[in-house]
């Protein structure tokens, strides 16, 4: 009788909860279930993004997992990213003190941001000739000679970038798509969920940490066509030639990611430019390019040897 009366209980408790999350808006996003503990921690290995958009095309665009105790919502839907940034009310707000410490903090990330994006671009040169050598012509002949004779202490690349802006449209679609191929940051953090809230007909619960696989959305053969895993500047330019860089900036918009429209900045432009313009930049004989790279907090090229070559 006892065991009888155990079980109608557990049974009760069981569909109260079940009942409960209804009510709230349905069930909680399917996912990997993980240990006990640790969650799904020690799977995540050195390249978690890769490693979320597997789980995504298992689970769906938008799934669960726990890190610890910590539950993880991941969006692998641009949708679901934009529902969630139009709706910052539903994200813990930054507090004063800590927003203080991240705009100290800005300038250093927005070095190494710029840094990094360099150091893909050298590479992807090196890697990509094409790319490489249309950049070249289309700076070479750009030289404007009004501030040339006006201002003789402006380098070539400050009179392409100050007289010449219109020019620098391949060059801004290469960095766009440089941008969208190898994001600095895979991973964008959306916030934390002030209250329990529902996503396409999911219950999310107070407290569940928001994050968009940026990766796989850039990587989205749906959006970006069969060759999204490729290099090509050429999806940023419309058929007059001119910048189209809509979805890309679509992502980077909400106030927790780190990329924002004003990323193409005139410093990195001008030492980009800079190097270009100095240099030819190879692989050695018999060596190709290692493109995977490595998170560290984020997406880095791998340490490998380029050739530098001065040009006439």
């Amino acid at each position: 009788m006892g065991t009888i009366a155990l079980i109608l209980c557990f049974g009760v408790v069981i569909w109260v909860l079940l009942w409960s999350t209804l009510q709230k808006g349905g069930q909680t996003p399917p996912g990997p279930t993980g240990l006990p503990v640790l969650g799904y921690l020690p799977f995540m290995g050195s390249r978690p993004h890769l490693l979320l958009q597997k789980l995504a095309k298992i689970y769906g665009s938008i799934f669960s997992l726990r890190l610890g105790s910590q539950n993880l919502i991941i969006l692998d839907d641009l949708s679901f990213v934009k529902k969630i940034l139009l709706q910052q009310r539903l994200l813990d707000e930054t507090p004063e003190e800590e927003m203080k410490d991240n705009f100290r903090f800005l300038d250093y990330i927005n070095c190494q941001i710029q840094q990094t994006i360099i150091e893909w671009l050298l590479l992807a040169m090196a890697t990509y000739k094409d790319v490489h050598q249309k950049i070249h012509e289309a700076t070479k002949e750009t030289r404007n000679n009004w501030l040339s004779i006006k201002y003789p202490q402006l380098s070539h690349t400050h009179t392409i970038i100050k007289g010449q802006r219109s020019t620098l449209t391949y060059v801004k679609a290469a960095i766009l798509e440089l941008l969208r191929w190898r994001p600095p940051f895979p991973l964008g953090i959306l916030g934390v969920t002030r209250t329990d809230i529902v996503l396409d007909g999911y219950f999310i619960p107070k407290e569940s940490l928001m994050i968009a696989n940026t990766w796989s959305i850039l990587h989205d053969v749906e959006c970006w066509g069969d060759d999204a895993d490729a290099y090509n500047p050429e999806r940023f330019l419309n058929q007059k030639g001119n910048l189209k860089a809509e979805c890309l900036l679509s992502l980077f918009t909400g106030k927790n990611l780190q990329l924002n429209r004003n990323i193409v900045q005139p410093d990195m432009l001008r030492n980009f430019l800079s190097i270009l313009h100095k240099f030819n930049i190879s692989l050695f004989d018999g060596k190709s390019s290692d493109m995977e790279g490595e998170l560290f907090m984020r997406l880095v090229p791998k340490e490998q040897e380029l050739i530098l070559t001065i040009r006439n």
